[in-house]
């Protein structure tokens, strides 16, 4: 049960009266807050989705190729509840990856994005990785099958911005694993977090294992 009593604890709007709407959508983890008031349109809350009648309206007669769960999304809504549920460092490590996979250069930077262990296997595939890579979004949903190994998928590009509401089957994407390597250096500010391996899932027992006085 929900305690009215939070909500009085929640300041976020400019109007207060309106902040027990805010705390409703969140503790029901509501896929959007839907308003015409003003004041509540122009929130700017990490994770909290506002939308107009009219735009709540379009996204649920909204129909995507790949199924019903899908709705118009926000590129900068979808980070900002990435950053609060804490996959911010391993979303920026894939795209720091992608980016560098298309760079005349991307044997000189993946090193600094990718696990050591790995630098052999991109240098003899580097042609093939790219075609992989190709047209792919990013889903912002992260698989951790151990707090230092993590998996996003990379589905093809679903041509808009979208935000799951459900279960959605990604039957194409391909696996991205990351493995979390403190002990090397991040100049990059990717909270330490590197590439290991794309296509598949890679393995728990087939991660590398740092050494602690790297």
């Amino acid at each position: 049960m929900i305690n009215p009593v939070e909500y009085g604890r929640l300041r976020v709007c400019r109007d207060p009266d309106d902040d027990y709407l805010v705390a409703l959508a969140e503790a029901t983890d509501a896929t959007f807050l839907v308003s015409g008031d003003k004041d509540l349109l122009e929130i700017d809350r990490p994770g909290l989705d506002v939308r107009s009648p009219r735009d709540a309206v379009e996204a649920i007669v909204y129909r995507h190729p790949w199924g019903d769960a899908l709705v118009p999304g926000d590129e900068t809504v979808a980070w900002s509840q990435a950053q609060i549920e804490g996959h911010a460092d391993v979303l920026q490590t894939v795209a720091a990856f992608l980016e560098a996979l298309d760079e005349d250069n991307a044997l000189e930077v993946l090193p600094f994005i990718a696990t050591p262990e790995s630098h052999a296997a991109w240098a003899k595939s580097i042609l093939a990785v790219r075609n992989m890579a190709r047209d792919r979004g990013i889903a912002t949903r992260v698989d951790y099958p151990s707090p230092d190994i993590a998996y996003v998928k990379l589905p093809p590009d679903p041509g808009d911005t979208v935000k799951a509401t459900g279960h959605v089957l990604l039957e194409d994407a391909i696996i991205v694993t990351l493995q979390r390597r403190p002990e090397l250096p991040d100049s990059l500010g990717l909270g330490g977090w590197r590439v290991h391996g794309i296509g598949g899932h890679v393995r728990t027992d087939d991660m590398p294992s740092p050494r602690a006085d790297s």
